[in-house]
């Protein structure tokens, strides 16, 4: 899952699993991080949810959080509220 652009989606009671980041082709966008979820510059809010089982071929298998430094949309927040993150896994290229 993807989210980006300085949005705030808020998640409850959601299971995220089984899924894989890094799997598409050369020159396909897919940066191979955040097997479960993909935070750009953005701030959501997990509640009482699943993030488990997933890949990625880079770096952080369940989830990936990053925000831009003195970015216009403010600072980029991850909220775990009750959330279980577990059995996620980064595979060699």
């Amino acid at each position: 899952m993807l989210i980006d652009q300085g949005s705030r989606p808020v998640f409850t009671q959601v299971d995220i699993l089984g899924n894989a980041s890094g799997t598409g082709g050369p020159g396909e966008g897919n940066a191979a991080v955040g097997g479960g979820v993909q935070s750009y510059d953005s701030s959501p809010t997990f509640r009482h949810c699943r993030i488990n089982g997933n890949s990625s071929k880079f770096a952080a298998g369940g989830v990936y959080h990053i925000g831009l430094f003195d970015s216009p949309r403010g600072t980029a927040t991850l909220v775990l509220e009750d959330t279980e993150i577990a059995d996620n896994v980064t595979t060699a290229f």
